[in-house]
């Protein structure tokens, strides 16, 4: 596409181009539309007084060597070379080429000279590369080949890159970058927001020539994004210059986000359409190569104009979506393969996908396909899939669905009937009465005698067997990282709910295949970190990690580490960082699941808060949008603590007072008693410095009455900073047990020593500042910094002006030096 783009000029661009200089021979590669002749022109033009310049643009040749050759020699200036090459012609054999590597040798050159051969890809005899490869060899000084092209499939120039005599630029540094395209427009007389520059690069991935067709549209009046306008820009310039087969095959593609060459083959079913892709993938135009995940794309602006010209074709995609599902299945990436067979409208081959005895284990936030899928059919087609339809009951229960516990109970109920009435193999019936019985646990979620109860009887019916459904691979904690977080309901029960949750975790993990391993271990560390039984919270926190690291069980590494961290700040002797969760970042790194990544954000996010390191706490906790997180109901309330603490860490006591009161609701339907205690001493930070201190205490005496009738003495100490003074004033006034309230002061006390030890001059750096500190530590200028990490120039200059104030320093040499002083790189 021929495009007239107002120069930007493109600093970093030029930089990486200095290579030619240094190098004899450069190659710019990029499909069509990346500005690579205007990038290597507008280089070269400052150096048009220093530098002995040759281009010979090669469209139009055909492909013709005599044509290079002609147009080479024509514009070369100096008349003694002009003359002695137009004498020789083209070196054809052996002898000429020889003869020519020594004439270029022999030349005297008074300066740089540059050869420019543009378009370099028409030129279809291998024999002219070979040809340049013979001169680059030599590294004749002052002499420098630059290859402007679009294929690279024809440049054997491996040997070369070995040898450092080959420099290469690439599409990937030639996309314009966020920060390119807010001055391109700007140029222009465009202003762009924040979310329009979004908008352009998600949209033209950086393609320079789709940026100046958007620049084009908004210029006429245009919204950001797609138009009829912009579509025929397309039509006229890409999509008619494609044979019918090649328009075909695009069209069939569009519906597919990203595909190998051997599920592309499989999808299209068509002889001919190995070829086509080929032609297109060389082209690289069309299609791109992603190396993250080795797979192929249509470009993101073309994809949305072949799907619109597919449907203008009437082009069927449901075989097609058939087909791509099979694929993935075949691959066993089963949240695609779903999807794509919803497409295809092939309910009844995910039903008995999930109807399997060795059912796919796919996280259920990952599919949310599979609420409409049972909420169309009739009883008996669910009956006709019964584990598939367990799985649907299970997600429902976990769900925040008004009413869902309500239709579960009664789905179970049905369920339980049709199977005992049925006339199914009497080993295959009690297998489905232990799975109805394990999907019960998740209607009675938080009364552990029922859940126990549950259980047992899945055990009995399973006869030494376990669930297919609930097994060691799925969620025990519903993304707690508090395990009796969840189920102590009833002040004055913490002890007994620990203990029973210890002494009957064998029927809480055997029919599920050991989910949950680990689970008395952690209640009990649970439980003597809340008491402030400091000397046996290690003990079970290792063990519990022990259990559950052999039996795969990160759900419950993840609560044993946040004990042993929130016990390490308290109670470690060592004045260095305390290490927090670190250690276990990588493992949950692993699992892929999105509910765990969110209750490792929450363990981060509250350790922090305790810390009173508000930039260390995640964006979303602190602003309290979950949208983006992933959480199971009843894990939940959880999260509202871990706000709480975060809106209390930013001293904005209305907001701390309004999420209080809204997070009461989160805490009633399951009487978390310690999500109640923290909103009590949250509430009483809240009301004293709304209404006073007689406010405040009286809001933190709700909290100790909880606190007292278990012995709960850590929740005061993590928020020692805030309530020391109303737990003294209230212990003066004997209102609680005198021993229990010196237990709660001594613990507070020591709690704010050790904070103040912590962060007594401490430099807090947030994750991203660290990050580009480590960038600029490594060299790399603000451009590149803002390129590798997604945002704006303006947005790394904030970071980094932040960076100094904090490390109190006005350079980068200082601010390296001073970070690596105290250890922050």
């Amino acid at each position: 596409m021929q495009t007239k783009i107002k120069l930007l000029n493109r600093r970093r661009i030029n930089q990486k181009l200095e290579n030619i200089f240094l190098y004899p021979l450069s190659i710019v590669h990029a499909p069509i539309g990346y500005g690579k002749t205007t990038a290597v022109s507008q280089f070269l033009n400052q150096y048009a007084e220093t530098v002995d310049l040759v281009w010979a643009s090669l469209a139009g040749s055909g492909g013709s060597v005599e044509y290079l050759w002609n147009h080479l020699v024509e514009n070369i200036r100096e008349s003694d070379l002009r003359h002695a090459l137009k004498k020789m012609g083209y070196p054809y054999d052996e002898l000429k080429r020889v003869n020519l590597v020594d004439l270029l040798i022999d030349y005297e050159y008074k300066r740089p000279a540059v050869l420019v051969l543009d378009d370099f890809q028409v030129i279809d005899d291998p024999g002219v590369f070979a040809l340049i490869k013979l001169v680059v060899q030599e590294h004749i000084k002052n002499m420098h080949i630059v290859l402007i092209t679009r294929d690279l499939s024809k440049l054997d120039a491996a040997g070369l890159y070995q040898k450092q005599l080959c420099f290469t630029l690439t599409e990937k540094s030639l996309k314009f970058t966020r920060e390119e395209i807010q001055r391109y427009f700007n140029i222009a007389g465009c202003v762009l927001s924040e979310d329009d520059v979004e908008k352009i690069y998600s949209y033209t991935e950086g393609w320079v020539s789709m940026v100046y067709v958007l620049l084009k549209g908004m210029q006429r009046g245009l919204p950001v994004g797609k138009s009829d306008t912009i579509n025929d820009i397309i039509e006229q310039n890409l999509y008619n210059t494609l044979s019918e087969k090649a328009r075909e095959t695009l069209c069939r593609l569009s519906f597919l986000e990203a595909f190998t060459i051997s599920m592309a083959l499989y999808v299209l079913d068509d002889p001919e359409a190995g070829y086509v892709l080929q032609r297109l993938i060389k082209q690289n135009t069309f299609v791109v190569y992603n190396e993250f995940d080795k797979s192929y794309k249509i470009r993101n602006l073309l994809q949305e104009f072949f799907g619109l010209r597919a449907k203008f074709l009437n082009i069927d995609f449901r075989p097609l979506y058939k087909r791509a599902g099979e694929w993935y299945l075949r691959e066993r990436q089963y949240e695609r393969a779903f999807e794509y067979l919803y497409q295809a409208g092939e309910i009844e081959m995910i039903l008995a996908e999930f109807n399997r005895e060795n059912t796919p284990d796919i996280q259920f936030t990952q599919f949310r396909r599979f609420f409409p899928i049972f909420d169309t059919l009739t009883q008996e087609q669910c009956l006709k899939y019964p584990i598939a339809y367990l799985q649907y009951i299970r997600i429902r229960a976990m769900g925040t669905e008004q009413g869902a516990l309500g239709r579960c109970r009664d789905n179970l109920d049905t369920m339980e009937r049709y199977i005992q009435g049925s006339t199914l193999n009497e080993g295959y019936k009690r297998f489905l009465l232990g799975e109805v019985n394990v999907i019960r646990t998740f209607v009675v979620y938080n009364d552990l005698e029922a859940m126990v109860r549950c259980n047992e009887k899945a055990m009995e019916y399973f006869s030494g067997g376990c669930s297919c459904i609930v097994t060691r691979h799925k969620e025990f904690t519903f993304g707690s990282p508090h395990l009796l977080y969840g189920y102590y309901k009833e002040k004055g029960k913490l002890r007994h709910t620990a203990e029973y949750l210890a002494q009957h975790s064998e029927s809480l993990t055997a029919p599920v295949d050991g989910c949950g391993t680990g689970c008395d271990s952690v209640a009990l560390a649970e439980y003597a970190l809340e008491t402030g039984d400091f000397d046996h919270v290690e003990l079970h926190a290792y063990k519990a990690m022990y259990k559950a690291k052999a039996a795969k069980q990160t759900c419950l590494m993840v609560c044993a580490q946040f004990a042993l961290a929130r016990l390490e700040i308290l109670c470690s002797t060592s004045e260095r960082d305390p290490q927090l969760m670190g250690s276990l970042r990588e493992e949950v790194l692993k699992e892929n699941n999105p509910v765990l990544n969110s209750t490792f954000a929450l363990c981060d996010g509250y350790l922090n808060a305790c810390l009173g390191r508000s930039g260390e706490i995640a964006e979303w906790i602190r602003s309290g949008d979950w949208s983006g997180a992933s959480f199971l109901r009843q894990g939940m309330p959880f999260y509202h603590t871990v706000y709480a603490k975060a809106v209390m860490l930013s001293g904005d006591a209305i907001r701390l007072e309004a999420v209080c009161e809204m997070a009461l609701r989160e805490f009633a339907p399951y009487q978390n008693q310690l999500g109640l205690l923290h909103n009590a001493i949250y509430m009483a930070v809240a009301q004293k410095q709304l209404h006073g201190e007689e406010a405040g205490c009286a809001a933190l005496c709700r909290a100790l009455e909880i606190g007292q009738a278990d012995g709960i003495v850590l929740p005061f100490a993590e928020n020692a900073v805030y309530i020391l003074d109303m737990l003294e004033k209230i212990s003066d006034q004997n209102v609680f047990d005198a021993a229990y309230m010196n237990r709660v002061l001594f613990c507070a006390q020591e709690y704010q020593k050790r904070v103040e030890c912590l962060n007594f001059n401490k430099v807090v750096l947030t994750a991203r500042e660290k990050e580009i500190l480590g960038l600029l530590e490594r060299g790399c200028k603000h451009e590149e910094i803002g390129e590798r990490l997604f945002i704006s120039v303006t947005t790394v200059r904030y970071h980094i002006k932040n960076i100094y104030q904090k490390l109190e320093v006005n350079n980068k040499v200082l601010a390296i030096k001073k970070a690596q002083e105290l250890k922050l790189l």
